[in-house]
């Protein structure tokens, strides 16, 4: 995260109360972080809501713990969003990483994966990028 090369990231880490030795790696990035906070909270959901809360950016947001985002992934997202105004969210592939550490893209076994790039037009103005479109 810290590699994406996008300037002015506020970082703001949410922990759960995490007992898992999380504490530690999140308090050796704590130079580059804006807020921290480790306590009980009542879910994934919470835990977003309450970083949002604390931002002060105006494009938000989350990674969860497990997940990754790929370099240039948020001056993508950025760019793609300044370029279009009337759109509120984008979204893009996703990598998956088994258990084995191989990585699937695109039609993986996950039923949650997308196939193809496409505008998504919505009530919420979503756009969909692919990794051709950065």
């Amino acid at each position: 995260m810290l590699l994406q090369g996008y300037p002015d990231l506020e970082y703001i880490i949410i922990d759960g109360g995490s007992t898992d030795g999380s504490l530690e790696i999140i308090k050796k990035y704590e130079p580059w972080l804006a807020y921290r906070v480790s306590e009980r909270d009542r879910g994934q959901s919470h835990a977003i809501n309450k970083g949002w809360q604390r931002a002060r950016g105006e494009i938000l947001a989350w990674l969860n713990s497990d997940d990754t985002y790929n370099p240039g992934a948020i001056r993508c997202a950025v760019e793609a969003l300044r370029a279009n105004p009337g759109v509120a969210m984008v979204s893009s592939e996703m990598t998956y990483t088994d258990d084995s550490s191989r990585s699937f893209t695109g039609s993986d076994p996950n039923p949650m994966s997308f196939t193809s790039c496409c505008w998504i037009t919505t009530s919420l103005n979503l756009l969909y990028l692919c990794d051709e479109a950065c």
